[in-house]
């Protein structure tokens, strides 16, 4: 159970803090069509992060006071549960760029992509005067796309199929890089740490699609 402050929690899921991951973590059940498995995936993980990021904007749209949202926006609990779902929106950010690579994605995809920018866009009013507010480019993955059947497949990250080891256009980000070994997949630590918290507790690990 989290503590809150002014009805914020104090705890959010997508950092890159070290992840526990249990032995159990085998993949994605079969029961699912390989052609299928990105769209069932990232569905799952969109429609969790559409929930946070909403949970969130819900908050701050009950606090009346712009006082008391500044208040809370500058606590430490506030700032680290901001912190937080600023890293679930990076998760979306990179989720959509690993779509439009792998020439990937449903109507209910880009609905459910359309819903959680305009939530973000909404929470972030609340955010435009505050230092916590993210810059464009650290939103920007677009550097760590990766071309379907490339010989280095497995630097994609498991969850949304970019290059782990590139940054978003904000590369004072040092912890843009940070990521983590499981099955002879990789995962940005944030990814993983969002998946296994909020999606399912078993990773999955996503092959880059064949060009089509």
């Amino acid at each position: 159970m989290y503590c809150t402050v002014h009805g914020v929690p104090t705890k959010a899921v997508a950092d890159s803090s070290p992840l526990y991951i249990r032995d159990r973590y085998s993949g994605m059940s079969s029961t699912v069509e390989d052609n299928e498995r990105h769209e069932y995936e990232w569905k799952r993980c969109l429609e969790s992060c559409l929930k946070e990021i909403r949970n969130a904007n819900n908050i701050f749209n009950d606090i009346s006071s712009s006082s008391v949202c500044n208040e809370v926006i500058k606590s430490v609990q506030g700032s680290d549960y901001i912190t937080g779902v600023i890293e679930i929106y990076r998760v979306v950010c990179r989720i959509t760029v690993g779509m439009k690579s792998a020439s990937c994605g449903t109507a209910e995809l880009h609905q459910l992509l359309k819903e959680i920018d305009l939530v973000w866009n909404n929470l972030s009013a609340f955010l435009t005067s505050s230092p916590i507010m993210p810059e464009p480019g650290s939103l920007d993955f677009s550097t760590g796309a990766l071309k379907p059947g490339i010989s280095d497949a497995q630097l994609a990250c498991g969850v949304c199929l970019l290059s782990v080891d590139s940054r978003s256009k904000a590369f004072d980000r040092q912890d843009d890089c940070n990521k983590l070994n499981y099955g002879g997949r990789q995962y940005h630590a944030p990814c993983a740490n969002f998946w296994v918290n909020r999606v399912n507790s078993t990773l999955p690990a996503l092959p880059l699609r064949e060009l089509l």
